[in-house]
């Protein structure tokens, strides 16, 4: 094999840096993603607390689901690279946010259906956490 030539060199590098810079900007959508599903759960979680009636938890959920399906259809399609240990980031942070969100929102109805709105709030907040994290580290990928 022979030698490269300095051109050559050149050329190798900055098409490595222009594929890394791609992953990179190819990552921001999903970190994007999870950023906006982080501050749209604390203000489902308010809506719910806030709410006087079935109809009010009703309509605070759908709502919640227009905003998680306008994310996830702007965000999420025509994904083309990801970092490094990306699956297992994001399948963590949605993972253990689906778990919080279903364990705080089944306890909350459930068992304490009346409870303060600030209640709500901390519990939308905790379960944003996971969210957060996930958002902190594929940023930091």
């Amino acid at each position: 094999m022979s030698e490269p030539t300095a051109a050559s060199a050149a050329r190798s590098l900055a098409d490595a840096e222009f594929a890394a810079a791609r992953v990179r900007l190819g990552s921001v959508r999903y970190l994007v993603w999870l950023v906006g599903l982080a501050a749209s759960t604390p203000v489902f979680f308010t809506a719910v607390g806030a709410a006087s009636d079935d109809e009010g938890i009703v309509a605070s959920a759908i709502a919640f689901v227009i905003v998680v399906l306008g994310l996830t259809f702007a965000l999420l399609p025509g994904r083309t690279v990801a970092t490094r240990g990306f699956s297992t980031r994001f399948g963590l942070a949605v993972g253990v946010w689906g778990a919080l969100f279903g364990l705080a929102l089944g306890l909350g109805l459930t068992f304490v259906p009346g409870a303060s709105v600030w209640l709500w709030m901390l519990a939308g907040l905790v379960t944003a956490v996971p969210l957060v994290v996930g958002a902190a580290a594929e940023a930091r990928a």
